[in-house]
């Protein structure tokens, strides 16, 4: 998990003169590992389809949109 040092500190939000700050998304999703993470999870067939709850990926999606929108 190698990242360069301008990897490290990119911002999660666009530069913008709007009054509301617009997120990276693909930013986040990079720092999560979120492609790697749900291609791991879909072929481990997880979560099953019968399953109701947000798996542990997807509560820490949720959870960092709660961390920016209490941010921003």
């Amino acid at each position: 998990m190698s990242k360069t040092v301008a990897q490290l500190f990119k911002s999660d939000f666009l530069s913008s003169s709007d009054e509301f700050l617009s997120l990276r998304v693909d930013n986040i999703a990079e720092k999560m590992e979120l492609e790697k993470r749900g291609r791991d999870n879909g072929l481990a067939d997880q979560p099953g389809q019968d399953y109701a709850a947000l798996d542990s990926v997807e509560g820490e999606v949720v959870m960092r949109m709660r961390e920016e929108a209490a941010r921003a």
